[in-house]
């Protein structure tokens, strides 16, 4: 049962009669004094809680109970961070209530990142919950302390968090504690940012330890400077994740000087090295245009998102007929509609999903080439 489930029109008409705010006063009441209080609804699985202020926010410890699998706690009240001390106020009651969760999501309002209590609290919180399977903080700057806690979740299997570190070594350091405490990750989204200028990126010896975790299916990595590869270490991303379907390798670049991907490197995440690679999202490096055709050589792909690459001089229609020789007539290209690299790269809503700038003569351009083929 979930409180989604907006066809059970029985189970509304009751929430909304008991969330009346005299009935959240009686329900505080036997709270308090009621040594074997019983949630009114005690059979829920699933709870998105979209509070508004501290009595709603404080009021999720009524609802909760020992059947609920799936938690998300969203507070609406302002752009200012979440009140710490409610949310560790929260946090502490609710987990002495004999959950079992499976999916903890905590969207929060962006928080400080000397924010010692909050990070105390949700430490706390996930070893009280060793079921944990999906642990998501997409607005959350994880301490290290978190990644201690993750250790004892065995069946850890997806984690989204934001990474802040002033060194490589902290990060290198982060990344690979992460990949030992969860080997069984199926799904890693890390958003890593320093500060404003971004003077550290991503290597590839920083994402090196995650190899361990064989069973990767979606690994995304953002941050506001390109991620270096070359052909070797693309292949041995392939070769470590072998079921990877989407890959997403800091393709949002704050400065479009910065050098990426070079276009002919490409053709490296093709089916021999990817075979079950669908959703790639990469920064290209645009100034060599290859004058020979693409061979489809990425027809496994479904998706492709240049990120904030810049086309420059780049003639557009010539590079949207080698783009074009390259993919499946089906596929979807997508850059950035904004530099924000903590966006989720795929989502509509989140990222970029309309094309922008020279980038739709582009596509158009990988149209005529598809119709060329077709032709032939």
């Amino acid at each position: 049962m979930s409180l989604d489930d907006t066809e059970n029109h029985e189970l509304w008409s009751r929430f909304r009669a008991y969330s009346h705010r005299n009935y959240l006063e009686s329900l505080k009441k036997a709270y308090s004094t009621e040594t074997a209080f019983e949630p009114p609804f005690s059979l829920i699985q699933e709870i998105v809680w979209e509070s508004n202020g501290v009595a709603d926010t404080l009021a999720l410890r009524f609802f909760v109970s020992p059947s609920l699998r799936k938690l998300s706690i969203r507070p609406t009240t302002s752009n200012s961070p979440m009140d710490s001390n409610l949310l560790s106020q929260l946090l502490s009651s609710i987990s002495n209530q004999n959950l079992h969760l499976t999916t903890f999501n905590l969207d929060t309002k962006w928080t400080d990142l000397e924010d010692e209590k909050l990070g105390d609290a949700l430490v706390s919180f996930i070893r009280s919950q060793p079921a944990l399977e999906e642990v998501l903080f997409p607005k959350f700057y994880v301490q290290h302390s978190i990644i201690s806690a993750l250790a004892g979740l065995h069946r850890l299997s997806k984690f989204h968090g934001v990474l802040h570190f002033d060194t490589s070594q902290e990060v290198d350091r982060f990344i690979a504690d992460l990949a030992g405490a969860c080997p069984a990750l199926r799904n890693l989204v890390l958003y890593v940012t320093n500060d404003s200028t971004e003077r550290h990126s991503i290597r590839f010896e920083s994402i090196s330890p995650l190899f361990s975790c064989r069973s990767l299916v979606e690994f995304q990595i953002l941050h506001g400077r390109p991620l270096q590869l070359g052909a070797h270490q693309i292949h041995a991303i392939g070769q470590a994740w072998p079921s990877i379907a989407t890959l997403s390798l800091c393709p949002n670049v704050i400065r479009s000087n910065e050098l990426g991907l070079p276009l002919l490197d490409l053709v490296n995440f093709g089916p021999r090295s990817f075979p079950n690679l669908q959703r790639l999202a990469v920064f290209l490096d645009l100034s060599l245009l290859p004058d020979t055709h693409g061979g489809m050589a990425l027809s496994q792909l479904k998706t492709l998102c240049v990120g904030t690459t810049s086309i420059g001089s780049t003639d557009p229609q010539r590079l949207g007929e080698y783009l074009g020789s390259l993919c499946s007539p089906s596929i979807r290209l997508c850059n950035a509609t904004e530099v924000h690299y903590r966006k989720f790269v795929f989502d509509e809503g989140g990222g970029p999903y309309d094309l922008v700038d020279r980038w739709v003569f582009v596509s158009r351009g990988m149209e005529e080439q598809r119709h060329h083929l077709d032709e032939e």
